[in-house]
């Protein structure tokens, strides 16, 4: 993000005075009436000005936070029945989902960026036969033989399960993923 002019009382009091006409009455003495009534007038404009600051803040998605629930709105967020426990996580899974809006492919580059926009650095390659992925990473448990009975087949991390449903929502659907760990 560029740099953001952060203003005080004395910025905008100095401007405020910059700005008056010329003459005797239009004193500069801080003890003064009018220049007390100009550092209200600049208090309040200093509070407008920050805010104007945190707009642009909340205008991008990895950067809000007040405005976090109307970006997940928009996005139709949450997706897969699944809310990361934090803020960052939900920038996170907001973003990866802006970045991949609309896009769609069958390409080993589309499903590397696919990854990338989730934070993963998985390889997808080709396989053998025509639209057959696979994707390594090390985001998930299979069900070994010495694992209880009881125990899921797969076990995923939050943001490799969020990021296997993205894979799995946006691919081909004559395509399949054959998911190692």
């Amino acid at each position: 993000m560029g740099k953001v002019w952060i203003a005080n009382n004395a910025d905008y009091v100095r401007a405020l005075q910059t700005a008056r006409p010329p003459g005797v009455i239009w004193t500069r003495d801080p003890s003064r009436r009018f220049v007390r009534l100009l550092q209200g007038i600049a208090d309040e404009l200093v509070r407008v000005h920050g805010r104007a600051n945190q707009l642009i803040e909340e205008a991008d998605p990895q950067t809000t936070t007040e405005m976090l629930a109307d970006w997940e709105r928009v996005c139709a967020l949450p997706e897969f029945n699944f809310v990361p426990p934090d803020m960052a996580g939900r920038r996170r899974v907001l973003t990866a989902k802006l970045r991949t809006a609309g896009a769609g492919g069958q390409s080993e580059t589309y499903f590397e960026e696919l990854a990338a926009a989730h934070g993963f650095t998985w390889d997808v390659y080709d396989g053998p036969w025509t639209f057959y992925f696979t994707v390594q990473g090390a985001q998930m448990h299979r069900m070994r033989c010495n694992d209880p009975c009881n125990s899921p087949l797969v076990t995923w991390t939050a943001d490799a399960y969020v990021a296997a449903c993205s894979f799995t929502k946006n691919k081909p659907a004559h395509a399949a993923i054959y998911w190692t760990d």
